[in-house]
């Protein structure tokens, strides 16, 4: 194994990255795996108001974060967006309706409704009848 010639911007781990690494712009050029890159562009982007506090929160929450130190600058930031994360969360309210439904009572595997519909319209046709008769 090669030796480490990298430092984690977010755990602070020592780790390996080549030389192409750079040039190709990896993410070994900022940590040591892809999970803390993320965390850091994330913690970026939030800090520079680059997204919001629940997208930044919606993208933290996919990760493990307990492997970096508490007092890491990322780890402050990432504590910022659960904290504001939490607070900008949005649950649907759910409002009692004061309107009662309509019972509705089965007739022979039909709605009690669809029988009277059927029955109105029987009465209208029959009035209509009666009324051409005469």
């Amino acid at each position: 194994m090669r030796k480490p010639n990298a430092i984690c911007k977010v755990c602070g781990r020592p780790y390996y990255a080549c030389s192409s690494c750079e040039k190709t712009e990896s993410y070994k050029t900022i940590a040591d795996t892809i999970e803390h890159y993320n965390i850091y562009t994330t913690a970026i982007l939030f800090s520079r108001k680059g997204i919001s506090a629940k997208e930044a929160y919606d993208i933290i929450g996919k990760y493990d974060y307990s492997d970096i130190p508490k007092d890491s600058p990322v780890m402050i930031t990432v504590n910022e967006i659960l904290n504001a994360g939490k607070k900008t969360e949005v649950k649907p309210k759910v409002e009692k309706s004061t309107e009662e439904k309509p019972k509705v009572e089965k007739v022979a595997g039909e709605k009690k409704e669809d029988t009277q519909k059927e029955t109105t319209f029987k009465k209208v046709v029959n009035k209509k009848n009666i009324k051409s008769e005469k």
